[in-house]
Order: structure tokens, then sequence, then C-alpha cells
């Protein structure tokens, strides 16, 4: 089923083990979720969320492709991920006065939600991770 927009939607079963009832799903455009998990009909993003949801499988709803969830695929993945994060944590060594990471003391120290996270309402400070120095401070004259 097209709208004018030109987005795709599907339709799937509203719920898993209600009635006949169904609703539509976008597939395509910006907010799609073409990818359903075969068991409680959740739609996600991508194909690796929908197979995790009740670890069974996931259906493309584009072309009715079903792959079925693989514990060893999972592990694989979720050590990708850890290593991902490692390398980003060691990229954004330094911290603003309200907890966000940075790669740069500069970045750090002009950060736009110390406006709403910090009393004072802006960056005092900026923290090395990894040393635990306090690399910048704002100068009060």
């Amino acid at each position: 089923m097209t709208q004018p927009n030109n987005i795709v939607y599907a339709e799937v079963p509203a719920n898993f083990g209600s009635d006949d009832s169904t609703r539509l799903v976008a597939i395509t455009g910006p907010d799609a979720h073409p990818f359903r998990c075969t068991s409680c009909s959740s739609c996600y993003r991508q194909t690796r969320f929908a197979e995790r949801c009740c670890e069974q499988a996931s259906e493309d709803l584009r072309s009715g492709y079903v792959r079925q969830f693989s514990a060893a695929f999972e592990e694989k993945c979720r050590q990708e991920d850890e290593r991902q994060q490692q390398l980003w944590e060691a990229e954004h060594k330094y911290e603003c006065s309200c907890g966000e990471r940075y790669r740069e003391v500069r970045h750090a120290a002009r950060c736009g939600k110390c406006r709403h996270y910090t009393e004072v309402g802006y960056c005092t400070e900026v923290v090395d991770i990894l040393s635990g120095e306090v690399v910048w401070r704002l100068s009060t004259i």
C-alpha cells in the first residue's frame, strides 16, 4: 500500500495472540521499520533487533525474507559493539562539567549541554578521563 508521500506501508498483525486486527507499518522512508519479529510482530529499523526481540526470527517486510536468530552471530556482534565502544571511549577522553565526552579540550570547554545540566549554566572545567587531571578551568576575573 503506497501513500501520496511515496512511503510504502505493510500490514502486520496488531499484537501477538490477539484477534485478527492489523496495523500499518512504514517500510520505506525516514521513519521506516521494515523488519518484523516473527514471534510478537514488533517492528524495528534493523533486522538484528527484530531477531533479538524474542530470539526467534525476523522478516523483512519489503522482500519477505526470513532470517533466523543465531546466538553465535549475536555474540560476535556483541563483541564488535564492545570493541567499537572501547575505541570511542579512548578517542573521547575529555569530559566537561556536565559529563559529556569530547575528543578535544576546546570542544569540551564550549559544551552546549552545560547550559542545561550544570548549576552555573556553563562549562567550568574539563577533565582528562585517563589521568583524572583538570586540563582546563574557567578563569574568573
